[in-house]
């Protein structure tokens, strides 16, 4: 397949764990696994993403696959007790470059409409100019 710009559709998710939070283990149905207390970011995407939010925070796993759990009040109470989990619970904040990115299709449109209105207003003017003439 050629390379390019990538095109995206529908949504996507990824996962940005919280700074200063260690790892920690979780029970699950197929043992314990290493997981981070994470921020889901969802991205909206018709060719270029249009829309980015933080979904949630759940628990992330990085290996050997990616993937999440479903966080719950007494689960995060529970850990906050054992002191994986800090009281209260860090927000996740969407850098510069993210909301920039993630509103990638807004910012084009606004650049198309900026240069199509200059483009009618040259054309406007040279036309003044030749009546003028």
């Amino acid at each position: 397949m050629p390379k390019g710009i990538p095109l995206y559709f529908g949504k996507s998710v990824n996962f940005r764990c919280l700074k200063g939070i260690e790892p920690f283990d979780i029970p699950t149905s197929e043992g314990l696994k290493e997981v981070c207390y994470a921020a889901k970011i969802s991205t909206q995407s018709i060719f270029l993403p249009w829309k980015i939010y933080i979904d949630d925070y759940v628990f992330a796993v990085e290996k050997p696959v990616s993937g999440f759990y479903e966080t719950n009040e007494s689960t995060i109470n529970n850990l906050q007790t054992s002191e994986k989990l800090p009281t209260p619970l860090p927000k996740y904040q969407l850098q510069g470059f993210e909301m920039i990115w993630g509103n990638a299709l807004w910012l084009s449109i606004g650049l198309c409409f900026i240069a199509f209105s200059a483009e009618i207003i040259k054309y406007q003017n040279k036309k003044i100019s030749e009546k003028k003439q």
